[in-house]
């Protein structure tokens, strides 16, 4: 099986976590616990935390994930429904980032995404009857372990585990759907975004792609040229730089950035070196911007700083 979201570094860099035995407690989210999985190319497993979360809270991220997954095992329809299920959740939870990390996956199955870029922009952009005033309440990071959740039963493997994930996509939709129509929850403007006009804003999402980063990856290596500014869409990020004193030349860990928040725009704005490291502290899904005429990378291939 080809994946369409190869892993990013070389096999001693990032090694395959181990089979969970039953009724084991994750130190991480079941989502994040996924993604790490599907990053790792173990899907099965992967398919069954993501689709467990899926059933337990139809969220952005369990949509995401688990769509992709399904699309790894040749359910392509139900892929499809499950991003653009994605895109209209994460609207409704104001996470712009994700909504565009789903309709870049439509974009990968070959579809036609003008029609969400549209959506998208006109919900946050300025003069949207969806905005209020106020500001963006603070990101908080997911409860990870504490709300346990068990993963689908280890006996489900191959079309079996992909029949009873999509049901629980389909389940979700059947959900989705029934509440069309209903009012629409007002969203907190964005900071930079709700700023442009919807013509704008289209242009603006366009030019970012997709990065995925399995925990530990250095995304930005300080001194380096930065040629890219990145959005995290899901996931956490440490920005760190060695001490100007000292003899151990010590790192210090400046700040960990959450979802929304961005990074690498200074460098990219001065043409300067990169003045610190960004390093991803768990499984992280970004949305990563380059200037005009800068390589973009397809669906298999692998520019720096993520994988596609």
């Amino acid at each position: 099986m080809v994946l369409r979201y190869p892993s990013l570094t070389p096999a001693a860099d990032f090694l395959l976590p181990p089979m969970d035995p039953p009724g084991t407690r994750i130190t991480e989210s079941p989502v994040d616990h996924a993604l790490t999985l599907l990053l790792a190319g173990d899907i099965d497993s992967a398919l069954r935390w993501a689709a467990a979360a899926l059933e337990r809270a139809p969220s952005p991220s369990a949509l995401i994930v688990t769509a992709r997954l399904l699309d790894q095992m040749g359910r392509t329809r139900a892929a499809v429904d499950g991003f653009q299920m994605a895109v209209h959740h994460a609207v409704d939870a104001g996470d712009l980032p994700l909504a565009i990390v789903a309709i870049d996956d439509l974009r990968i199955l070959g579809l036609e995404v003008g029609e969400q870029l549209d959506y998208v922009a006109a919900a946050f952009c300025r003069g949207s009857t969806r905005l209020h005033r106020g500001e963006a309440p603070p990101w908080l990071p997911p409860s990870g372990a504490s709300d346990f959740i068990r993963p689908l039963s280890p006996f489900l493997a191959g079309p079996t585990l992909a029949s009873k994930a999509t049901q629980i996509l389909q389940a979700t939709k059947r959900a989705h759907d029934e509440t069309v129509g209903a009012d629409q929850p007002r969203l907190a403007p964005l900071p930079l975004f709700s700023a442009l006009s919807k013509e704008a804003l289209v242009d603006v999402l366009g030019a970012f792609q997709v990065v995925n980063s399995p925990g530990g990856h250095r995304i930005v290596q300080e001194g380096e040229a930065g040629n890219a500014a990145y959005i995290v869409a899901r996931g956490e990020v440490e920005i760190s730089r060695r001490a100007a004193y000292g003899e151990n030349n010590c790192i210090l860990a400046l700040a960990r950035l959450g979802g929304g928040a961005f990074f690498g725009e200074m460098a990219l704005l001065s043409e300067l070196p990169s003045p610190a490291s960004a390093t991803a502290t768990r499984p992280t899904i970004l949305r990563q911007g380059r200037p005009p005429g800068s390589r973009r990378r397809g669906r298999s291939g692998a520019a720096s700083g993520g994988v596609r």
